[in-house]
């Protein structure tokens, strides 16, 4: 500002401006000119550059939204009523708000559409599993669940010095069943021996179909007397199960309502002292019961007396 002042002085004077008149007119001119450049200054200079430091301090408290509580960052960054960016910066904590608020509930929805995809897939991952291990007609275990909790059970029986009884249960001339009455009679027949299973035993006992017509149960800690007790509770509800009166009446071929066959062995009593040892002897006590006339329940006891 000086040196624009001066270069006009300096102009005047090589213009040969030399009276007292002509001086006092230029040192006007000069004045007026430098009170022109202050005022410009003070009115733009001045406040370009206040509004260029209070757009550092709004940028200053944008970066304040990286902190963990958004909101209270969102309140930091409003200017005063009056100041020259509180128009901007309220805007400016509107959009910001709404935005945030819109990032919540995109991510409570998230969180909630994770939530039930994860508790379907558990569910359907639970299903798959208690389809691969129940038989689809009676709803009992199958062989591969048998298979599983088998060697499970013999240890810990041994284990604890307990009792373990197995019954294998065969459905009498299911084939003929089949053939005369009909494979829905048979099907009738398999789960009116299922629905008795399920009723007569422990929460801790294992009912499986393990095959056909042929049935097995686990039962831990439980003795030979009250294995046998069990085997005549069943084979008489069995024989007065209401799905036999459905059966075809007037087909002597037919040979009447079913009835069941049962072999008992007992981990330890019985000389069996594995898995396989005990399945083969209930297994052989089962064929003894057919080989006796079918209907009825023989143990391993049975075979050393057929012996």
């Amino acid at each position: 500002m000086a040196t624009v002042a001066t270069l006009v002085l300096t102009f005047l004077l090589a213009a040969g401006v030399g009276s007292g008149m002509a001086w006092a007119v230029a040192v006007a001119s000069v004045a007026a000119i430098g009170v022109g450049l202050v005022l410009a200054h003070l009115l733009i200079v001045v406040p370009a550059a206040r509004t260029a430091a209070d757009l550092l301090l709004l940028a200053e408290r944008l970066d304040l939204l990286g902190a963990v509580d958004r909101a209270h960052s969102f309140e930091r960054m409003v200017f005063p009523d009056g100041h020259v960016l509180a128009p901007l910066s309220r805007a400016v904590h509107r959009a910001l708000t709404d935005a945030h608020r819109h990032r919540l509930a995109a991510a409570r929805v998230h969180r909630e559409m994770s939530h039930r995809v994860t508790e379907q897939t558990r569910l359907a991952t639970a299903a798959l599993a208690k389809q691969a291990l129940t038989d689809p007609l009676t709803g009992l275990a199958n062989r591969r669940l048998v298979d599983e909790l088998l060697p499970a059970l013999v240890d810990q029986a041994i284990a604890q010095g307990s009792e373990l009884a197995v019954l294998l249960i065969d459905v009498d001339h299911f084939k003929r069943l089949n053939d005369t009455a009909g494979h829905d009679a048979g099907d009738a027949a398999l789960t009116a021996l299922a629905e008795i299973l399920k009723g007569q035993f422990r929460h801790t006992d294992v009912a499986a179909r393990i095959g056909g017509d042929e049935f097995l149960v686990l039962l831990p800690g439980m003795t030979r007397v009250q294995a046998l007790a069990a085997t005549g509770r069943v084979q008489s509800l069995y024989a007065q199960h209401p799905s036999h009166a459905r059966l075809a009446v007037g087909r002597p071929s037919a040979g009447g309502p079913p009835t069941l066959s049962i072999g008992v062995a007992l981990l330890g009593r019985d000389h069996a002292d594995s898995p396989e040892n005990l399945l083969q002897l209930a297994d052989a006590a089962l064929y003894a019961a057919k080989r006796s006339g079918r209907a009825r329940t023989c143990t391993v006891d049975d075979l050393t007396d057929a012996a």
